[in-house]
């Protein structure tokens, strides 16, 4: 059992016995999902955004030979890199139902690529799947004994370089919550300035040290704050530098002294990130406050996804998980028919535990338009590097 505190400390207990519970399950699936060969599909088309800009959507489908109930994984796409972008830059996307013919599934993922993304041929490379005890696959089309499905995208603008941030033009702000005593409890207020060549500004990762060189991170989503970096398009001129506020709340107990801003993450819509380190360039002081006893703090053995809480949960819940190693992180959440509702970019984060309220994934319960979602069933999917992880959870209005 972990325990953990509001300022991500964690004790590990553990004992040499445990609870064991034994069911005899008649309806037991025992038969791993089996891709059918030679049934995926690739194709691209065109589309157009509600402002009438034009993008492709490259639709891929595959049948899974299933005997109970499969729930929907994902498919993957590839493209190689121009000669300025020397490495293959991947895609993935969540696969929904299409139909269902005695023990065959037909699933489909759709892709949409706006013009900043990169042209050139692009491979359906991966196809993945899992039922409901768990039972997950990957199959690498490249593998296998069968035609590899190709497309070609040409696109107009492809962005291959990261933004730009101003790091002459950070500033940082910090009040505790409670003037007459502070108790740790600290507002910090970061201010930072962005531009990009062509897709736009998307989010940033704020990564702080505490007096006694413990660190954390703070993200912060353009498209949950600026409607400019909303949709499939940036409005406006990317070109410009414009200023963005990330606003979070160091919790009770925080250790009182200097802090500092040690480093800003930031990415373009086109998935380009640059990490600016410059440690302690930006101070911050929290007011002094009795200090907790210290404990011990590793970082985790391994990269994984936690249960959500409040689960179930109106409106709003967080997502906490663990880093093993420094990654790039976005929450996906999914609504039961396997569409997108709603994209956490949290930028590259350090490696370490994302367990309290301050630092695990929260979501209000909203789309990616701002709009309430209905009760049910909802999962959500962690992405950090190459590691991907989902979860169930349900909203109950």
């Amino acid at each position: 059992m972990n325990t953990t505190d509001a300022n991500g400390l964690t004790r590990y207990n553990s004992a040499d016995f445990g609870f064991q519970l034994y069911i005899d399950n008649p309806l037991e699936d025992l038969q791993d999902p089996e891709y059918v060969p030679n049934s995926a599909t690739l194709s691209v088309s065109d589309a157009f955004t509600d402002k009438n800009e034009h993008y492709y959507i490259a639709t891929t489908t595959y049948r899974v030979r299933e005997d109970k109930a499969l729930r929907y994984k994902e498919a993957r796409i590839e493209v190689e890199g121009s000669a300025a972008d020397s490495d293959r830059r991947g895609f993935n996307s969540r696969a929904s139902l299409v139909s269902v013919e005695g023990d065959i599934w037909t699933l489909k993922s759709t892709f949409q690529l706006p013009h900043y993304r990169p042209g050139g041929e692009y491979e359906l490379t991966r196809v993945g799947f899992w039922d409901y005890v768990g039972s997950a696959k990957f199959v690498y089309l490249p593998d296998i004994d069968e035609q590899i499905q190709k497309v070609t995208i040409k696109t107009e603008t492809p962005d291959l370089t990261p933004p730009t941030l101003d790091i002459n033009k950070i500033t940082v702000d910090a009040k505790p919550t409670n003037l007459n005593g502070p108790n740790g409890e600290t507002d910090v207020t970061v201010e930072f300035y962005v531009k990009d060549d062509v897709s736009g500004y998307s989010s940033a990762t704020i990564v702080i040290r505490d007096p006694l060189g413990g660190e954390r991170s703070y993200g912060h989503s353009g498209t949950d704050n600026y409607p400019h970096t909303r949709g499939l398009y940036f409005q406006g001129d990317p070109t410009v530098f414009r200023k963005y506020t990330s606003d979070f709340r160091l919790p009770v107990g925080s250790i009182p002294g200097v802090w500092g801003v040690i480093g800003i993450s930031v990415s373009d819509k086109a998935g380009n990130n640059i990490y600016h380190d410059f440690t302690e360039i930006t101070r911050f002081e929290i007011m002094d406050t009795p200090l907790a006893p210290p404990l011990h703090v590793s970082l985790p053995a391994e990269t994984a996804l936690l249960p959500n809480y409040p689960n179930p949960f109106n409106p709003e819940t967080w997502m906490p998980y663990q880093l093993a190693a420094s990654a790039a992180v976005t929450v996906t959440i999914y609504a039961a028919d396997g569409q997108v509702v709603h994209a956490l970019l949290l930028g590259f984060q350090p490696a370490g535990t994302y367990h309290s309220k301050e630092r695990a994934a929260y979501w209000d319960g909203r789309n990616g338009l701002g709009e309430p979602v209905a009760s049910g069933l909802y999962f959500y999917t962690l992405t950090a590097g190459d590691m991907t992880a989902t979860r169930r959870m349900l909203i109950r209005k």
